[in-house]
């Protein structure tokens, strides 16, 4: 795990890894899909993209989360995806990772982080443009690390 410190409420520096919970539902050919990703300019700030920091939370321990279980059931897959890697094509943009407590995910509510930004990109077809490429990059990303639903060991695809 990376030595870097994770402040409350602050950015998540860009040496860490993230876990994504993906709907096993919403596999695409047995990769992560676009489905996985969902963005809208209408989203508030602090409602972005949930994802747990890897550094204080593990797969296996993601998989117990009641919250999420409740949605996908235990047998949900997990992407790994690197905070400087999800923000280099959007290094111009407002696209942060923060830090977020979240209750609902009980003793590891520190460890919750969610994606957000792109809301501020502009409305209207450019807006969707941009949440469409940025959600290309993010697919990408899930795809070259993966734990595939239920499945204790890492995949890597492209």
């Amino acid at each position: 795990m990376a030595n870097a410190i994770v402040v409350p409420g602050g950015e998540v520096p860009g040496d860490l890894n993230l876990l994504r919970a993906l709907n096993p539902n919403l596999y695409e050919d047995g990769l992560p899909g676009n489905d996985h990703f969902v963005m809208k300019l209408d989203h508030e700030l602090d409602d972005g993209i949930s994802t747990g920091i890897e550094a204080l939370i593990n797969v296996s321990q993601m998989r117990e989360l009641k919250v999420i279980n409740g949605l996908y059931g235990n047998n949900f897959g997990v992407a790994v995806l690197n905070v400087s890697e999800i923000l280099e094509p959007v290094k111009e943009e407002e696209i942060k990772v923060i830090q977020q407590d979240a209750a609902e995910w009980e003793d590891f509510s520190h460890a919750h982080a969610i994606i957000t930004g792109y809301q501020n990109f502009p409305s209207g077809k450019a807006g969707r443009r941009k949440i469409r490429e940025f959600t290309h990059h993010l697919v990408k990303l899930a795809r070259r690390r993966f734990f595939a639903p239920g499945s204790s060991k890492e995949m890597h695809s492209e």
